[in-house]
């Protein structure tokens, strides 16, 4: 389905930030530009990279470990009335659920020293397992050099011992208490989001030039 306005899963987080609010206000104002089709659509290098590299990783990795796993990638669907997620993968015999992250080298090495996920991946994982009712959620990340050069970076041959050396996987337990204050939090700002649509639809044309001109004609 259209996810166009909804939360989801992978930026949920940004609801959830503390501090001065400007973080949520910024997701909430780009929600309601996507709601009503004016939000820009963008792409860049490692977006492309990681949609060209998930097969893979699905393919020869995923499948390989976990027979009883299926791809469900860019499948919107809603867990309430305002928040949805897309699983990259599901299985056939429980309700558990696997993300796939392809990031480039940089960022695979620091994210397989690191101890803990970001919150951005763990807030990711647990509004999945909101969807589907699992227990645990797999977060897959693979290594795969980007199919093109790009002015800006120089890519060397990626010099692994083993085969299984270009991914690794963390695991995340379902947190009752972190999806409690994320239905909580989807809750409490779905009618603010909705005021910034009204405000935004009702709001009046301006005639840009014309509003231009006359500003520029007060400060003379």
């Amino acid at each position: 389905m259209d996810k166009r306005g909804y939360f989801s899963a992978s930026r949920i987080t940004e609801l959830l930030a503390e501090g001065t609010g400007a973080t949520r206000q910024t997701y909430l104002i780009d929600l309601a530009l996507d709601a009503i089709g004016m939000k820009k659509e963008f792409d860049n290098e490692a977006m492309i990279h990681g949609r060209n590299t998930e097969a893979d990783a699905y393919s020869f990795v995923v499948k390989q470990l976990y027979p009883n796993s299926f791809l469900k990638s860019d499948e919107f669907e809603l867990i309430n009335d305002d928040l949805g997620c897309s699983t990259d993968v599901e299985f056939t015999d429980n309700k558990n659920v696997l993300d796939i992250k392809c990031p480039q080298l940089k960022g695979f090495l620091e994210s397989k020293k690191a101890v803990n996920v970001s919150k951005q991946y763990y807030d990711q994982i647990q509004t999945q397992l909101l969807k589907t009712g699992g227990e645990i959620g797999y977060l897959l990340y693979y290594l795969q050099k980007p199919m093109n050069k790009y002015i800006g970076d120089v890519w060397e041959d990626y010099d692994f011992e083993n085969f299984d050396d270009n991914y690794f996987i963390k695991e995340i337990q379902k947190d009752d208490k972190r999806q409690e204050e994320i239905l909580k939090a989807v809750e409490k700002y779905a009618p603010v989001k909705n005021e910034i649509i009204e405000m935004l639809l009702n709001a009046p044309e301006i005639e840009f030039k014309e509003h231009f001109r006359l500003n520029d004609e007060k400060f003379r």
